[in-house]
């Protein structure tokens, strides 16, 4: 009886160890998505001053057409095509950012459903251990 209860509780240890070494993992993953996070409100606040850059530039080339030789016009208009690519390449940056933000979101969700596992297994664990512990509290009335 004694190496039942001996053997129960260096499961329950083990168990909990092992779900120890789970949520640390877990919270490594919730601090890389924290930091995850940061860069990515960093990256959108640099794209909207980027897109607000470009539409003063637009309007400031709009208004100069009007004011300036057909030679600065051209050269203007050149200037805002380069703008434009280089907010399609930024573009390209963020759909793949997207991509990666959808795939970590996935292991998230993963992750998340089997901590609640774990957490259900513990529950089970501690009320089995509390059976236990009544049984063996009885022993002694047993035995006395």
């Amino acid at each position: 009886m004694e190496e039942k209860i001996e053997c129960a509780l260096k499961e329950s240890e083990m168990k909990q160890c092992r779900l120890s070494k789970a949520y640390g993992c877990l919270h490594a993953q919730a601090t890389s998505i924290a930091v995850f996070s940061i860069q990515w409100k960093e990256l959108e606040d640099h794209l909207e001053s980027t897109r607000q850059y470009i539409e003063a530039r637009f309007w400031e080339v709009k208004n100069r057409e009007e004011e300036e030789h057909s030679n600065e016009v051209d050269f203007k208009e050149k200037r805002l095509v380069e703008v434009e690519n280089f907010v399609r390449e930024k573009k390209g940056e963020l759909n793949e950012i997207l991509g990666s933000i959808e795939a970590s979101k996935g292991e998230f969700d993963l992750r998340e459903k089997e901590l609640k596992s774990m957490l259900r297994l513990i529950e089970e664990c501690g009320k089995e251990l509390e059976v236990k512990e009544e049984k063996l509290s009885l022993i002694p009335e047993l035995l006395g």
